[in-house]
């Protein structure tokens, strides 16, 4: 058995809880002879390069824990919030199986609160995302307020 695959069946599958340590281990690697240098390595890289991997190594990575104290901050509420107007159009928002109204996409959608549009959000550079018919509707339409589909249940918003 691989020890991660031990400790996988140790914790019951939960790998979410704080009973694990960890240790990071940054490396600059050179290709293609793949030469590993350990960082911070100030004596043997140049300035310039030392610069550039202390602003990757310090940058926010979704991949580490994230401080509780950063979920603390008061969320805002919309100056649109109080006067919003939600059209009486007999548009019915089912409970799933949602999609966008102009291009299908089941992922990434926004729901207008005005008018109950379903559509999809942006487009990332990654090409992920949607193909933007949320902010289309938006700019064509005005209407300020929009939720992610997914989001807020009865238990709060996430």
């Amino acid at each position: 058995m691989v020890e991660d695959e031990a400790i996988y069946l140790e914790s019951n599958g939960d790998l979410n809880n704080d009973d694990y340590e960890y240790e990071d281990e940054a490396k600059l690697v050179i290709f293609p002879d793949h030469y590993e240098i350990p960082l911070p390595n100030i004596e043997e890289l140049p300035a310039l390069v030392t610069i550039a991997c202390d602003a990757v190594l310090s940058s926010k990575s979704p991949y580490r824990k994230q401080d509780p104290e950063s979920w603390e901050e008061e969320p805002q509420v919309s100056k649109h919030a109080n006067s919003l107007v939600q059209m009486d159009n007999g548009v019915r928002i089912p409970p799933s199986g949602w999609k966008c109204s102009k291009c299908d996409l089941r992922e990434n959608l926004w729901l207008n609160l005005t008018d109950g549009s379903v559509l999809c959000g942006k487009w990332f550079f990654d090409g992920c995302g949607g193909n933007g018919h949320a902010l289309e509707h938006y700019k064509e339409m005005g209407f300020p307020l929009a939720v992610k589909l997914g989001t807020i249940t009865p238990d709060g918003a996430g």
